[in-house]
């Protein structure tokens, strides 16, 4: 491709509108994104701190100097909603790191509300905040300013959003998602295809209070891990089967979760008056992934019904959300981008195989 026919790419780019949807979360952000027919996903830890002066690392937005690798997460400020200044940044930034990706300029976007937001007003606070965003300008340090514009926005309440691609026929089944986040687990039940809103529960406790009782104990142990850091490592490390795990943590980890966490799950359950017989419980959330053991190990022995876990659990609100978009904006259904096709991969190895016959 000359330069001419690169430059007309570029162009032909920033004259499309692609979907995005942002889960604008507690801990990080979950992006997805549609382009020429594929999607794409990528996330970044949902923090900023605003600076005085521009350096290599900050972003300019809307006038303001912001670094992305400095400052507490929004758990760690008590954030309770997205109706805030914190959370309308982390979407702008979102944008922008599409835009660095894609090259498009323009944006139909879905975000996320909690459950309690829904419950308090339908959400309407922080559609409204997030609705207020139409352009963005961003300035990186020796690069020109870009200005984004959203089209089109819409929120939608996060649990339901992700659990709903599980692989079930919600219309005929009794199904509680369970959403395990950074900040707190909120817990919905869907009743043959109805979502009992009004009966959903938050709980106090998420993954970033997991993290640090869990350390508490830990510590103790001499087995090296004596802080909420070496706590969540250990739990992605023994999950992607980088580390055996170790049973003096394994036992301490149960049960801290089930004289911590597990309970409180229990409560709400039994408030809901869920039946056993019939209702299936489906996980959801970052959290989900790294403590599918210890949800086995408990719903298994305790309900009698093993966990179902939704494919890619810490990105499922993001692409639930973004499946939502294409039926609301009314664009084709898009495929996962990072998956290579099947055809081409076949051919790819037949082109191997025929190489290296000719270098035989």
């Amino acid at each position: 491709m000359n330069n001419n026919e690169q430059g007309q790419e570029i162009q032909n780019q920033e004259e499309k509108t692609i979907l995005v949807s942002n889960d604008n979360g507690m801990g990080n952000n979950k992006v997805t994104y549609g382009l020429d027919g594929k999607y794409y996903q990528f996330d970044f830890p949902s923090r900023y701190k605003e600076l005085p002066k521009v350096n290599s690392d900050t972003l300019t937005i809307n006038g303001r100097i912001l670094s992305f690798t400095e400052g507490k997460l929004a758990v760690e400020n008590g954030h309770q909603t997205k109706d805030n200044e914190m959370h309308e940044i982390l979407l702008e930034k979102a944008l922008y790191e599409v835009y660095k990706r894609t090259n498009v300029k323009s944006f139909d976007v879905v975000t996320n509300y909690s459950l309690d937001s829904y419950k308090d007003d339908g959400g309407a606070k922080v559609l409204e905040r997030m609705s207020n965003i139409k352009k963005i300008k961003v300035k990186e340090l020796y690069k020109d300013e870009v200005e984004l514009t959203i089209r089109r926005i819409d929120c939608y309440a996060e649990c339901l959003s992700g659990g709903i691609l599980v692989k079930l026929n919600l219309k005929e089944e009794d199904v509680v998602f369970i959403d395990i986040g950074t900040r707190n687990i909120q817990i919905i039940r869907m009743c043959k295809g109805v979502p009992k809103y009004e009966e959903s529960k938050s709980t106090k406790k998420g993954m970033s209070s997991i993290y640090r009782g869990i350390a508490d104990i830990t510590k103790t142990l001499n087995e090296g891990i004596n802080d909420s850091v070496a706590v969540q490592m250990y739990l992605e490390h023994t999950k992607a089967g980088k580390l055996k795990p170790i049973d003096s943590i394994e036992t301490k980890i149960l049960e801290y979760l089930m004289e911590n966490i597990y309970n409180e799950i229990d409560q709400s359950l039994d408030e809901m008056q869920v039946s056993p017989l019939f209702t299936k419980y489906v996980f959801l959330g970052g959290g989900s992934d790294l403590l599918s053991r210890f949800l086995d190990a408990k719903f298994i022995e305790e309900k009698g019904s093993k966990p179902i876990y939704v494919d890619n659990p810490y990105f499922a609100t993001s692409l639930g959300l973004f499946k939502k978009g294409e039926k609301l904006y009314n664009y084709p259904k898009h495929t996962d981008g990072s998956k290579k096709s099947t055809k081409r991969a076949k051919t790819n190895k037949d082109e191997n195989k025929k190489e290296k016959v000719k270098n035989s």
